[in-house]
């Protein structure tokens, strides 16, 4: 992992190590770089100097199933106006006007969720080091919830306590 490849401090202990941050009882040292000297963080910082961890859930899930719906219901609709206009001769107005109305809206909704699904930001959850003075460190995890970014809060929370 990467706590090898940290020097620690004298009195330093990991509690808490992945493949993106490692947090001692001293330090936050996070977003590995490689080089070719080995790994070292781009980001680092004593726990006395951070004010404030916090969370934020970023990111939008995937809605390509609805938007597939929707743009079929719309074209089906829109297949259904015509082949009723060809075989019955005629349709009234208002419902003529109603169809395309609602295979149109249909469409364009169902159009636009496919487009957006396609290039989205995935959901994640960023952890934030608030350092006043200076600029925070931004560690993400992937997905909503993370449960790792939960234990790195934590494990963050205590650490500062034990100072």
């Amino acid at each position: 992992m990467l706590s090898q490849h940290v020097q620690l401090q004298e009195g330093e202990q990991v509690l808490f190590e992945n493949e993106r941050v490692v947090l001692t009882n001293q330090r936050v040292l996070a977003n590995f770089k490689t080089t070719g000297n080995g790994t070292t963080p781009r980001d680092q910082a004593l726990i006395k100097d951070i004010a404030t961890v916090q969370q934020v859930f970023g990111g939008q899930e995937s809605r390509l199933g609805l938007g597939l719906k929707l743009l079929g219901a719309g074209v089906a609709l829109g297949a259904l106006q015509l082949i009723w206009y060809f075989v019955l001769g005629s349709i009234p107005r208002h419902v003529e006007g109603l169809l395309f109305l609602v295979s149109a809206v249909l469409a364009g909704v169902g159009g636009y969720m496919l487009v957006t699904s396609f290039v989205r930001v995935m959901p994640h959850t960023t952890v934030l080091f608030i350092i006043f003075g200076r600029k925070e460190i931004a560690v993400t995890f992937p997905g909503k919830f993370n449960e790792e970014a939960d234990k790195l809060a934590n494990a963050f929370a205590r650490a500062k306590r034990a100072l």
